[in-house]
């Protein structure tokens, strides 16, 4: 189950903690989660430091360095999106920096739009009722990736809900799906409501 992996997310939350203050790096998160499809479509190829107003935010040099030395604003990268004939439904098809490929679907419901989202690539859980089930564990996705998934999203289409019934069960990778938890529902970045997040299982205690 490990994979090996030479980029690191700025959504890392524990991996960006380690160079930058909370108040800046908040700030930081912000902008980034604020940004369009068209806006990241034209950000790729470009630094970190080409898309964040680090001036502006008053981040200390050193901390500036040892982030857009260290970090990559995505490693992870829409390859296809999908829409329904009706609208209500979009699935992307997602890219991981060492190749595999996740599904991340918005869904929506009135005027709220819902994201499933992956956890894992594959599952060991083997329910016949899962295509996922039939592939095995392959790995578990960072914080970084599960975070990623909410950013390209979001940048499509605003989102309220997220449910995780994507790829993988969620709590075998209990880690990653606990600080992606904590990031989504922090008030000053998606401020999501608890009540808003699912995280589905099929019974691991």
């Amino acid at each position: 189950m490990s994979r090996k992996l030479t980029k690191k997310s700025i959504f890392d939350v524990e991996a960006v903690a380690e160079h930058m203050k909370p108040v800046h790096r908040y700030k930081m998160w912000k902008h980034l989660i604020s940004r369009t499809t068209a806006q990241h479509e034209a950000d790729e190829g470009k630094s970190l430091n080409e898309i964040v107003p680090f001036k502006s935010i008053s981040a200390p040099v050193m901390d500036v360095e040892a982030i857009t030395e260290n970090f990559h604003n995505f490693t992870t990268k829409v390859i296809q999106r999908q829409d329904s004939a009706k609208g209500d439904t979009t699935k992307l098809l997602i890219q991981l920096q060492d190749g595999h490929l996740i599904e991340t679907v918005i869904m929506q419901h009135h005027k709220y739009r819902t994201v499933c989202l992956s956890s894992q690539i594959g599952c060991k859980m083997g329910c016949k009722f899962c295509a996922t089930g039939t592939m095995g564990i392959i790995g578990n996705l960072t914080s970084g990736e599960i975070i990623e998934q909410v950013v390209h999203a979001n940048a499509i289409s605003k989102i309220r809900n997220i449910v995780f019934m994507g790829m993988g069960e969620p709590l075998n990778n209990m880690t990653a799906l606990c600080t992606a938890l904590d990031f989504l529902i922090d008030t000053r970045l998606f401020s999501l409501s608890p009540r808003h997040v699912t995280v589905s299982t099929v019974g691991v205690v």
